[in-house]
């Protein structure tokens, strides 16, 4: 069976498909509801599916339109991975599968105008892309291993300075929480949005989004907090698959740094979620290799430092050809910067 799914008619469908991966491929970035939380403007979840005898393959996209000025005949979206991880899940272990998913998304791709793709592949639960798509390293990512339990990761996976901010934490009588009500979430929104003014982020999440986020089923996010005293002073949001827990968006009131609360807040949630049942907490990277968020995280799982790449194609090469032919007569020389990127007509 061959399914191209859309959001709402589809979601059964692809939730069934979904609860049907093995935990090790049932991830939260190919959960329909996942999706649906990042269908905003004119984005449009779509789910490919190949289901038969053999087993079951699956790729979750957003389908993008091109931006203003570049769309024309043949010419009118691209697909990209949900902000997060993306991947080609299979249930089954048959590589054929993976072909007929090609030739499934090759076929939407030429009714639909959808010149190219991206995707950040997962550095833990994915298989790898079907023939015919530039892979390449671009960063590097930290996950921390929960199967030896929370003590024995303190203990042997922590390096000496994590460990010594646990132990100034703990003199500091921070509390770890959950935030579930409304109030709960919107206080630690206020920590988020707090760290996102101070760096100057040009892109943030809203607090409806969080809203929505912490009310997603199959457990599938939850938002933690770090209390000190009366004010909470941290937050990360974490959104996780069957397996697998990732550090996604969080916030640190900065007057806070002294007591450790990223340290005490990045421990409470190995704790939670190796109670859980969980096997890695994924910290992701930073914005280059060894930069200073790179060399912070690896700081919690040194011998965890994973490849992280992209998946890139272009589906429709002439089509594709005009639309950067387009975009560079409109960016001019500064075009040049960006032709190594994947879409990069989408910059700057």
């Amino acid at each position: 069976m061959l399914s191209v799914l859309e959001l709402p008619s589809g979601r059964d469908q692809w939730l069934a498909a979904w609860r049907d991966l093995p935990d090790d491929r049932r991830d939260v970035h190919c959960h329909p509801d996942f999706l649906a939380l990042h269908a905003t403007g004119q984005a449009e979840p779509v789910c490919f599916l190949v289901s038969d005898s053999r087993g079951t393959a699956l790729l979750a996209a957003l389908r993008q339109p091109l931006p203003v000025g570049l769309t024309g005949p043949g010419a009118e979206c691209d697909l990209q991975g949900c902000p997060g991880y993306n991947g080609f899940f299979v249930k089954g272990g048959d590589r054929s599968l993976l072909a007929d998913l090609d030739a499934l998304v090759q076929s939407w791709a030429e009714s639909n105008g959808a010149i190219a793709e991206f995707y950040r592949l997962n550095p833990l639960l994915h298989d790898d892309p079907p023939e015919g798509y530039r892979v390449v390293e671009r960063n590097r990512n930290v996950a921390i291993d929960l199967a030896p339990g929370p003590d024995a990761i303190r203990r042997e996976q922590y390096e000496y300075s994590v460990r010594k901010q646990l132990a100034k934490a703990d003199r500091a009588g921070l509390v770890l929480g959950i935030a579930r009500s409304p109030q709960e979430v919107a206080a630690a929104f206020e920590v988020y949005a707090h760290t996102m003014e101070r760096n100057g982020a040009s892109q943030r999440q809203s607090l409806d989004y969080f809203m929505r986020a912490v009310e997603l089923p199959d457990d599938l996010a939850t938002l933690y907090t770090v209390a000190h005293g009366e004010d909470i002073v941290a937050c990360e949001l974490v959104t996780h698959g069957a397996s697998v827990a990732y550090s996604y968006l969080g916030g640190t009131m900065a007057e806070a740094f002294p007591l450790a609360p990223n340290e005490f807040i990045k421990h409470g949630i190995v704790c939670d979620q190796h109670a859980r049942g969980r096997r890695w907490f994924l910290l992701g990277g930073g914005m280059s290799p060894q930069d200073g968020i790179h060399r912070y995280k690896r700081k919690f799982s040194p011998s965890n430092d994973l490849s992280f790449r992209v998946a890139s194609r272009i589906r429709l090469p002439r089509a594709y050809g005009r639309v950067l032919a387009q975009w560079t007569a409109a960016v001019g020389a500064e075009s040049q910067r960006y032709l190594t990127m994947a879409l990069p007509y989408r910059f700057p």
